[in-house]
């Protein structure tokens, strides 16, 4: 990939500061893109792209042992508008965890219950 590891990592941590911030929305797909997908999957417009976010399960093999282990993993794609496939995947990172835990936190709406909550007092 042309691009030094650092840009993407610096993209990761623009989206999440954006969704922490409230000024990127992410919305839960009424679907999964696939059987490997953990969890639902999450969709969000930048700059005329759409984004999705998913936590997926891979089947990692241990050559050692010769027997395979289930890792989860955090990706991040340009889709298709109409298919909903997707187009390009950003390269892992560390980032994605953060990300995918600040749209989690956004989308269930646990701001807003703490405030409610707290505010009833």
């Amino acid at each position: 990939m042309p691009a030094e590891p650092d840009k993407w990592l610096r993209a990761v941590v623009k989206l999440t500061d954006l969704t922490q911030q409230g000024e990127l929305d992410w919305e839960i797909a009424d679907y999964q893109s696939g059987p490997s997908v953990v969890g639902p999957s999450y969709f969000a417009e930048y700059k005329d792209r759409l984004l999705r976010l998913e936590k997926i399960q891979i089947e990692s093999s241990d050559s050692w042992h010769g027997r395979g282990e289930t890792v989860e993993e955090i990706t991040l794609d340009f889709v298709d508008r109409v298919e909903k496939t997707s187009l390009w995947t950003f390269p892992s990172s560390t980032g994605l965890d953060q990300l995918y835990g600040a749209v989690r936190y956004r989308t269930a709406g646990v701001s807003d219950f703490l405030d409610s909550l707290l505010d009833d007092d």
